[in-house]
């Protein structure tokens, strides 16, 4: 069987290296016969994967994958997280933009990747979705953003605006008012 470890090289560095030893017979006498490999490269390479592909399963906002079938093939914690709240069971579809189908059939027609934005409210949440058209993978990358503070943020200073207009108006009715009384009290002088 292989076997990993670390040895020491000549200079005093370490090195990963991969092993196995086999019986043999050297000069009439028995012995061991070890091969070993340097894995350092291989290792490093290792590492630098595991590393990148923390970045999605990491991220603190929803990451999923879908391929061209429309199945589901990575869904970070952060999505398990924002269904669980939603109350879906796990249920990601819910989390699909209404033109799904059309955005799955555009990766095979598609010359490069695209990028698509939705913005999608499930019950009383509100999601920005980045939606990344993956050709050379047959995949659609979303990056979801939950907005629904953003979106009640816009509509009470939407509503607080058109109250603030009205009341403009109002003043502005009330001065032109004012303005013209006291132009007909300095004519009638």
């Amino acid at each position: 069987p292989l076997m990993q470890s670390q040895i020491l090289r000549i200079d005093g560095r370490s090195v990963d290296v991969e092993s196995t030893e086999t019986g043999a017979f050297y000069e009439g006498r028995p012995a061991v016969q070890a091969f070993i490999r340097d894995i350092t490269e291989r290792k490093q390479a290792e590492e630098k994967i595991e590393h990148l592909a923390s970045f999605p399963k990491l991220n603190p906002s929803p990451v999923f994958e879908v391929n061209a079938r429309g199945k589901i093939t990575f869904m970070n914690e952060a999505t398990s997280a924002l269904l669980a709240r939603l109350g879906c069971g796990g249920d990601a579809g819910v989390l699909f933009p209404p033109d799904m189908q059309e955005l799955l059939e555009g990766l095979e027609r598609a010359d490069t990747a695209r990028i698509a934005y939705r913005e999608a409210a499930i019950g009383n949440t509100t999601l920005a979705e980045s939606i990344s058209l993956v050709k050379e993978l047959q995949v659609a990358r979303f990056y979801a953003i939950d907005i629904t503070e953003r979106k009640r943020a816009e509509a009470a200073l939407r509503k607080a605006n058109e109250g603030l207009e009205v009341r403009v108006q109002e003043r502005t009715a009330a001065l032109k008012s004012a303005l013209d009384r006291a132009e007909r009290a300095m004519q009638a002088r």
